[in-house]
């Protein structure tokens, strides 16, 4: 007799469970803040997840799809970090538009001819514009989620020595 299993094999698209073989609990601390989330015992009401990669990450393919996974279980957190911006031409966010001026410099912690003070941020990544009404612009996507609004903004910035100024306009005003 022959033994056929109805699991389906571990391919893009099942759900497969993160383990690491040696420790079943290598996720622990992770399942746990989604537990106290869950029952309301997180005293922000948030659990972070920070996913690096390449192209499908940059496009916001896998990292999109845990988050819709995630928000519809846990409620919704928002579209997540999102760079001021575009990474490359090739960057897409599946709740949030991003549009800037021509005249940002980027500076990519995996080039050789970085930044010297190794100041990169979350992304790996900074940018900077050196002549003056340079403008960026993030903004919920037509048909999104999103697109009833988004309740709170975090802005992460690093001031220097002889450095600009810069607003911020929400909704129109400053």
């Amino acid at each position: 007799t022959e033994t056929v299993s109805t699991e389906p094999e571990p391919m893009p698209g099942w759900f497969v469970p993160l383990t690491d073989p040696h420790d079943g609990e290598a996720l622990a601390s992770f399942h746990a803040a989604l537990r106290a989330l869950a029952e309301g015992r997180d005293p922000d009401g948030k659990v972070r997840v920070a996913m690096y990669g390449a192209s499908g990450t940059a496009s916001d393919i896998s990292v999109g799809y845990l988050r819709t996974y995630l928000q519809a279980r846990f409620g919704d957190g928002g579209p997540g970090f999102v760079p001021l911006v575009p990474l490359s031409k090739w960057y897409r966010h599946n709740e949030v538009a991003v549009h800037a001026s021509k005249g940002w410099t980027k500076e990519h912690a995996q080039i050789r001819k970085g930044r010297l003070d190794g100041n990169y941020g979350l992304l790996g990544v900074s940018f900077y514009a050196t002549a003056p009404k340079r403008w960026t612009e993030v903004g919920p996507k037509k048909g999104s989620t999103s697109s009833q609004g988004i309740a709170h903004v975090e802005l992460f910035y690093l001031r220097q020595p002889g450095g600009g100024s810069f607003q911020v306009r929400v909704d129109g005003g400053l």
